[in-house]
């Protein structure tokens, strides 16, 4: 009776060797992705034969995980009526939450590296922009398209007239995604 002798395993991308790679296991990487990943198992019989024989897995397609980003937000109406609605669509590009941040566009004056908030006092030096935060509210949204009306009182309190920055930040499984950011202006 023969008996082989098991000597162990390679992992090959597209069939080319991975360095390093010869224990039972393997992650994929950002480099696997697209890529063929299979896995040989070398067995030996013994001498006076010296023979090789290998036995390959199937390919494995591996694919890159999607970046979690917000895209297309819009909303509208750009030029808000300060009794009306507005309305916020987005598309996720898989389920997460979202956060909304609502801050308001102020004129301020630059001192050294700030940007102060514009009085009478401060009238000298370049002028800058600030943003303050009003409010933050918080959705679940699908991959793919969603929207809602965002409601007319933000942090406790009605929007005043003036220009505002809505920011959406999508987080999933503890990751934050790419955020993104759409202007709008409150008119009476």
């Amino acid at each position: 009776m023969t008996r082989f002798s098991f000597d162990g395993y390679r992992w090959l991308r597209d069939g080319i060797e991975i360095d390093g790679q010869t224990n039972l296991t393997y992650t994929p990487t950002a480099a696997d992705a697209g890529h063929g990943i299979q896995c040989e198992m070398i067995a030996t019989d013994p001498p006076p034969y010296s023979v090789t024989a290998t036995a390959m897995s199937a390919s494995i397609s591996v694919w890159p995980t999607p970046l979690l980003r917000v895209s297309r937000l819009r909303v509208s109406p750009r030029r808000l009526l300060a009794v009306g609605r507005l309305r916020v669509r987005y598309d996720l590009t898989q389920a997460a939450t979202v956060r909304f941040t609502i801050e308001r566009v102020e004129d301020g004056r630059r001192a050294g590296r700030r940007c102060n908030t514009h009085t009478a006092a401060r009238e000298r030096g370049p002028g800058c922009v600030r943003l303050h935060e009003i409010g933050r509210s918080t959705r679940r949204g699908l991959a793919g398209a969603n929207q809602f009306v965002m409601p007319r009182r933000i942090g406790g309190r009605e929007l005043a007239p003036g220009r505002y920055v809505l920011i959406a930040t999508p987080t999933a499984r503890g990751k934050t995604g790419i955020a993104l950011r759409v202007t709008f202006q409150v008119v009476l």
